[in-house]
């Protein structure tokens, strides 16, 4: 058994191939070779991406680490002499990336969980607007008082329909939350929901009038670990892992989510969501032999 790839269409396909001598196929007592090849391109593609998590997860690790490990050594090193102040400074560092671990480990227990279970949705028939009414109200103290608001844009004719409230709530939460750390600067933050009745379908928006994403950033960041403004990373707290849970989670609910944005005119991040009412929820929860 031997692998060998083959370049076709600008990929790389991979296959294994089996080699087998067989006689009188061809002829009466001639030889032939039957070849079999099994494609595994999907299985490389998958080790590929199993790499490079484990070694993005092991570098985003590694960094605050080696900061708690270097301020903690200093103040062992110098705990007599070292001032008062200096020594609270260096202590605040500590906590700072102790707290910057605990949210990157939260993260990926949280997409590992998404990622090994799927299908473990917990969806009920419900309203979605009092779940966004109370996350906005639990925003409105970290706006700049009348410099920033955040608006709610809800379609009167949506009724209840089935989603996972708790999941479907840290996606808005996620992309808000995004908003305030990469949009400083924005005004409004506007959050729209409406029923296409067409596509059966629910369509949400979180729209920002901030700075937006450069074009050649735009189609990576539902990525894991990837961030459009590598500098500040570190100081703004991202993990980098919001937005590859925000689309695990609408792919599982049967949804669909992109972004869209304008270098000096925002950003949005709009998503759909399959529009199962009670009626045919409850059809669509039926047992096969029902």
């Amino acid at each position: 058994i031997s692998q060998i790839s083959i370049e076709h269409a600008g990929s790389l396909l991979w296959f294994e191939a089996t080699c087998s001598p067989v006689n009188g196929i061809a002829a009466a007592g001639a030889w032939s070779t039957l070849l079999v090849l099994h494609d595994i391109t999907k299985l490389k593609q998958l080790q590929v991406m199993q790499r490079e998590f484990v070694a993005n997860a092991s570098h985003e690790l590694r960094t605050p680490l080696t900061i708690i490990k270097g301020y903690a050594e200093t103040l062992v090193d110098e705990a007599e002499t070292m001032p008062t102040a200096a020594r609270i400074r260096f202590l605040g560092k500590i906590l700072n990336n102790a707290e910057r671990l605990h949210l990157l480990v939260e993260d990926l227990l949280n997409l590992s969980r998404l990622e090994s279970k799927p299908g473990q949705l917990k969806l009920e028939v419900q309203h979605m607007r009092p779940m966004i009414d109370g996350l906005i109200d639990d925003f409105r103290p970290r706006l700049k008082l009348h410099r920033q608001q955040i608006v709610l844009e809800y379609d009167t004719k949506l009724a209840k329909f089935a989603f996972d409230r708790f999941q479907i709530n840290q996606v808005l939460d996620n992309l808000v939350v995004n908003a305030l750390r990469y949009a400083t600067n924005f005004e409004q933050i506007i959050i729209s929901v409406e029923l296409q009745a067409n596509s059966n379908e629910v369509h949400c928006c979180v729209q920002d009038d901030g700075p937006g994403i450069p074009a050649g950033d735009l189609p990576h960041i539902f990525e894991r670990f990837y961030r459009v403004d590598k500098g500040r990373s570190t100081e703004r707290g991202g993990t980098g892992l919001g937005l590859s849970i925000v689309k695990n989670i609408i792919q599982q609910h049967g949804g669909s989510i992109s972004a869209e944005s304008q270098l000096g005119q925002g950003t949005s991040i709009r998503f759909s969501l399959p529009y199962r009412t009670h009626e045919c929820f409850a059809e669509a929860s039926q047992p096969a032999d029902a």
